[in-house]
């Protein structure tokens, strides 16, 4: 491929208008031909200008230029660096337009497996609400802050189930683990701040770094997530203000810990004193129940779970347990953000929990994905990817012979949508070479079956040429 000045130079022929904005072109059409990878540190200004004949200043507005639209970020102190450029508006699940199944199978979602029965159990719950003698206090109430206490008690009771004994009165409902992230984070993290997470997390944390102007710091992974000791030499070595974890089927990845590496993560924050916060939204999916981290160390952990993954995807209510010494200062936030969350899907979370359907239909859920995944078994049988038996996702390896950005658009090109790996990159890393498949998106195992057939159809084949314009990528 070159030194990427070469790469740089081999498109400057082909742009318009003054010569900073040729360089700016050149470096973007790299980028898009994947000359340039995402990660990759670009050439120092006036190394840059030495190799094109131009001045630093030219170079500086080039660079300029290409970060306005997108292509490549500067770094205070260390160089500039190719960009996941326009993220948003390419990747298929971070598209604000829904989907339509009679154009395209949707592989793209993490989410829960939609059903008849949640429609059943939600019409059900709403004819029991409209006739309960409290009924008024649902549509008119505005405290307490943390939720009603019938809400916080039968949180409690679910809580407990996934292995988390902990008081009523610690409990705080949020509109699910997106806004209790949003509120643990803004509770423990300063601007400019530093957080421990995987060097793969899910893109609703990247996101929130830069609304809330944190900074991440990726930790290597294995097959069972965050490794404890890249974690001990991180918290050596950086001020570390708290660590974010997903111990239960990781996103992307579907890496689960084992009790072991749970206490080992709970020794560290100890060891260092830093706060936890777990991400815990796919846990209850589990047969095989593992304690979380946070009941390990409830001093210091801040537990999120929901049931957006696990029971229905429009059920957004989320149960944060924070330290019982910073409640009060979680309670302050979540009035902040949203007063209280909403009292009325609270209200359909309990009576859900007491009525016993919350658990059936996450028993639905885990007995569904693990035929969906069974399925997936057979139909990817001799490729290289990772999977919960009972999880809704699959971390899938491509040949080597594939660039992921062409394999992603050839599958859409064939109404398939797909995730690609660089929404989850922490950093400068390059993106692993892999793509996510959702199994729970899919309408129905049927559409499953074909959508799935189309991905091993284009593993086997070899990569052809394709157009890729800002319609598809």
């Amino acid at each position: 491929m070159g030194n990427i000045e070469g790469r740089i130079k081999n498109y400057l022929e082909s742009g318009q208008g003054p010569r900073y904005l040729k360089i700016a072109q050149a470096i973007c059409k790299a980028v898009d031909a994947g000359d340039i990878p995402v990660g990759e540190k670009l050439p120092t200004h006036r190394a840059l200008a030495e190799a094109v004949g131009v001045s630093v200043q030219t170079v500086s507005f080039a660079y300029a230029h290409a970060e306005k639209e997108g292509y490549v970020h500067g770094k205070v102190g260390s160089g500039t660096y190719v960009s996941h450029h326009n993220l948003e508006e390419n990747v298929e699940f971070l598209k604000d337009e829904v989907v339509d199944p009679a154009q395209m199978i949707d592989l793209s979602i993490a989410c829960a497996i939609a059903s008849s029965k949640q429609v059943d159990a939600f019409r059900q719950t709403l004819l029991d609400m409209a006739q309960q003698p409290d009924a008024q206090q649902l549509i008119n109430v505005y405290k307490p802050f943390a939720g009603l206490l019938s809400h916080r008690q039968a949180a409690r009771r679910w809580l407990t189930a996934q292995g988390l004994e902990t008081d009523a009165n610690r409990i705080c409902i949020c509109n699910g683990v997106t806004h209790g992230l949003m509120i643990a984070m803004s509770s423990l993290v300063v601007p400019g701040g530093i957080v421990a997470c995987e060097a793969l997390v899910d893109h609703g944390l990247i996101s929130l770094a830069r609304t809330l102007n944190f900074k991440l710091e990726g930790i290597a992974i294995d097959d069972e997530g965050m490794i404890p000791g890249a974690l001990e030499q991180c918290c050596k070595l950086k001020q570390i203000s708290a660590i974010c974890v997903t111990p239960s089927m990781h996103n992307p990845t579907t890496a689960t810990m084992g009790n072991t590496r749970r206490q080992q993560i709970a020794e560290i924050a100890l060891k260092y004193n830093l706060p936890v916060i777990e991400d815990d939204v796919f846990g209850p999916l589990s047969s095989d129940h593992k304690p979380p981290i946070s009941s390990y160390i409830p001093e210091l952990s801040y537990y999120l779970t929901s049931f957006s993954k696990t029971a229905a995807s429009g059920l957004r209510v989320g149960y944060l347990v924070p330290p019982k010494r910073e409640v009060h200062q979680v309670v302050g936030r979540l009035r902040a953000s949203s007063w209280m969350a909403v009292p009325m899907a609270a209200e359909i979370a309990t009576q859900w929990i007491n009525e016993g359907v919350a658990d059936q239909l996450v028993q639905w859920q885990r007995k569904e994905l693990k035929s969906r995944q069974e399925l997936a078994a057979k139909l990817l049988a001799g490729y290289n990817y990772q999977a919960h038996p009972e999880g809704p996702l699959i971390w899938l390896t491509l040949p080597e012979e594939w660039r992921a950005e062409y394999f992603i658009a050839q599958a859409r090109a064939r109404n398939i949508s797909i995730t690609p790996a660089e929404p989850f990159v922490v950093g400068h890393q390059p993106a692993p070479h892999c793509v996510r498949i959702s199994l729970a998106s899919a309408e129905s195992t049927s559409q499953l079956a074909a959508g799935l057939k189309g991905v091993v159809e284009l593993l086997a084949e070899e990569p052809s040429p394709i157009y890729i314009d800002s319609e598809i990528y």
